[in-house]
Order: structure tokens, then C-alpha cells, then sequence
């Protein structure tokens, strides 16, 4: 058991699932890149993640860090992006829960 992180692996993989983590690990940028290593090319990614709604209380909440459990403020267009940086095609983001300040979305993306 260790961070995503730090998991090694020379394996790929056709299905590569991420569910209510990725917004909770320390280093956001690695643990993306871990995932696109992870992901075979043309498998999918499905992630799930808590994005902010308004853009306003996304640079509050950036300003003065203050829920531990999320240490990483973004919305979903800035999800998809990252994805979309490190070689997935965004194929679906569908919207599972709204809530007053984040709504829950998990995101389907294929590795081109």
C-alpha cells in the first residue's frame, strides 16, 4: 500500500479507474502523469472528482486553503484539461451530484 505517487508499475492497462482519490493526493501533477503512465494507448481513464462550481469561491478557497481533505481547488473545465495535457481525449464528464459550492462528476477519457 503507498501513495499513488510512489506506486510503481511497468504495466498498462486497458481500464484504469480513479474514484474519489485524486482530489485527496499530495502531488496532483504526478498522480496524473502516474495515471496516463498507467493507462494503455486507447484505454480508458475514469476518474471521479469533487470540482468547484463557481470561480469566485474556487480563488477564496485557493487564497486561504482551508479543507485538508481537498488540497487542490479546481473546476471540471480544468480537470478535463489536465487529462487532455497528458494525452486522453475527454469523452464524457457526467454530473452524478450538485451541490451548493462542488459538484461530483466522473470523467471518461480515452489515451490517444
Amino acid at each position: 500500500c503507498c501513495a499513488l505517487e510512489d506506486y510503481q508499475t511497468d504495466q498498462q492497462y486497458p481500464y484504469v479507474f480513479c474514484l474519489n482519490a485524486i482530489n485527496h493526493v499530495a502531488d496532483l501533477d504526478k498522480s496524473l502523469d502516474q495515471l496516463a503512465d498507467f493507462t494503455a494507448p486507447g484505454g480508458l481513464l475514469a476518474m471521479s472528482i469533487d470540482a468547484h462550481n463557481y470561480q469566485w469561491i474556487k480563488h477564496l478557497f485557493r487564497l486561504q486553503p482551508s479543507d485538508i481533505l481537498h488540497p487542490h481547488q479546481y473546476d471540471l473545465v480544468e480537470y478535463q484539461d489536465m487529462l487532455i495535457k497528458r494525452g486522453f481525449e475527454v469523452r464524457r464528464s457526467v454530473l452524478f451530484k450538485k451541490e451548493l459550492i462542488f459538484s461530483y462528476y466522473l470523467i471518461t477519457a480515452q489515451k490517444r
